[in-house]
């Protein structure tokens, strides 16, 4: 990875007024200081002096240097958006559709998204939903099976899982989300997601919530998220069109499972790369919102998902039917290969 740095020392505007002499030109140097510790960082503080012939400017420049190493901390460690501002709905848990999305978006601060930082540096999202009675056994058996399976998705580097046990009572969701929290700490940058309920998520501690497409407007979730204190939750929406991707997007989420592509329900589904296609395709305003393929891909057909322009793969059998670092290894591979 390169970062690069740009310092601007002075006023471009100097010297351009009328009756004004032009800013000379001035030789710069770099006077450094101890360095000191601050926010566990290690920070060199330094000054840049003007010299003209042997004549120090009036002007001194204060400027803070860290290690590349440390930007990149840095970047990582600023992950998510900020609050954005709401925008209502027709009281019907409804989403309200407005005619035409081309150009809208909500104004949000100017910061990296862990989901835009992973599609601007083109790696591939991997993005598992549990459903954990497709395990065998009784039910105590598959949901032990769940737990292994987690915490192997954590460990192999899966970059989001989304609790999606929709039979579970408020309770019972919520004992199991604080189960699935502790089998996540082998995998620190891997983050957990509840399908729908906001309200287990802030009990629990997950990153965020995952919604389906007539759920609440993103904008909305964000807005109750803040007021509980949590201004930096990861926002995902279910979409099945170019239209619901774009509304998604305008109020605000960090990126659409969009779906069906190739099967849904084990029927199979003819348009849905073409479907996909276009929503990748959607118009664009700032940093586009990333779109991950979800329904029936396989290792086999997940290249052809990449080059519709999915920014990452979402599945249940994908990664809870295979053995999961050999399948997000041949995942990688099948990015690189089509680079």
């Amino acid at each position: 990875m390169r970062v690069e740095a740009h310092i601007l020392v002075g006023n471009p505007d100097q010297g351009k007024a009328a009756n004004q002499v032009p800013a000379p030109v001035i030789e710069q140097e770099l006077v450094a200081r101890e360095p000191q510790k601050k926010d566990g960082h290690i920070m060199t503080e330094a000054v840049f002096t003007g010299k003209k012939k042997k004549e120090l400017a009036p002007e001194k420049s204060p400027v803070c240097l860290a290690l590349v190493n440390t930007i990149v901390a840095w970047l990582f460690e600023d992950l998510f958006m900020g609050h954005r501002p709401r925008d209502g709905s027709n009281g019907q848990r409804q989403q309200k559709q407005p005619e035409n999305l081309d150009g809208k978006r909500h104004l949000r601060k100017e910061e990296f998204c862990r989901p835009q930082v992973a599609f601007r540096l083109n790696l591939m999202l991997l993005y598992y939903i549990t459903e954990r009675r497709q395990f065998i056994g009784k039910p105590e058996e598959q949901r032990r099976r769940l737990l292994h399976k987690i915490a192997e998705c954590a460990a192999a580097g899966v970059d989001y899982i989304q609790l999606r046990e929709k039979d579970l009572s408020a309770r019972q969701l919520e004992e199991l989300t604080h189960e699935a929290v502790q089998m996540m700490k082998k995998g620190p940058h891997t983050r957990l997601l509840i399908n729908s309920r906001i309200d287990v998520a802030l009990a629990c501690g997950a990153a965020g919530v995952h919604l389906p497409a007539n759920d609440l407007p993103a904008s909305e979730v964000r807005a109750i998220f803040a007021s509980a204190g949590v201004h930096d939750p990861v926002i995902g929406v279910s979409a099945h069109s170019a239209d619901e991707v774009a509304y998604a997007e305008a109020h605000g989420a960090d990126f659409a499972v969009f779906g069906p592509i190739f099967e849904k329900d084990q029927q199979l589904s003819s348009e849905g790369l073409e479907h996909l296609r276009n929503a990748c395709k959607r118009p664009r305003v700032g940093n586009p919102m990333p779109v991950l393929a979800l329904g029936g891909v396989t290792l086999g057909n997940a290249q052809q998902c990449l080059q519709a322009g999915a920014a990452g793969i979402a599945g249940i059998r994908l990664f809870q039917q295979n053995r999961i670092e050999e399948t997000v290894r041949l995942l990688r591979e099948t990015q690189k290969q089509g680079l």
